[in-house]
């Protein structure tokens, strides 16, 4: 049975970055995610805390490498580059984060729709 995976925001994340590993995994679908998890923690925290979040900004790789070691380096980008299974991206244009066509994406198996 082939195994597909969906997720959305730091779903979406977790579901790309895993490409960097040999998995059998036949498709993805990634809605709204962030490209790293620092930049996820960065967005929550400033979210949630307002100005707060600009002063612990400096300090979010440090939680983030703390916490997580090698893993939190690990990359959306990076993981859909990595593979050439088919991944479909949807991100809305009217995001206030993130917004997919930032991003060069030579992975011709990528479907965005905007």
């Amino acid at each position: 049975m082939p195994i597909l995976l969906f997720g959305h925001s730091l779903g979406a994340y977790a579901s790309t970055a895993v490409l960097q590993y040999e998995h059998n995994i036949a498709a993805v679908v990634s809605a709204s995610g962030f490209d790293d998890s620092k930049e996820q923690w960065e967005y929550s925290v400033k979210r949630y805390t307002g100005l707060l979040g600009t002063v612990l900004k400096p300090y979010s790789g440090i939680l983030m490498s703390l916490k997580f070691g090698e893993m939190a380096h690990f990359s959306a980008i990076d993981g859909i580059n990595s593979t050439n299974i088919p991944v479909l991206i949807i991100s809305g244009t009217t995001d206030e984060f993130y917004h997919i066509s930032q991003y060069v994406l030579p992975n011709i198996d990528i479907e965005i729709i905007l």
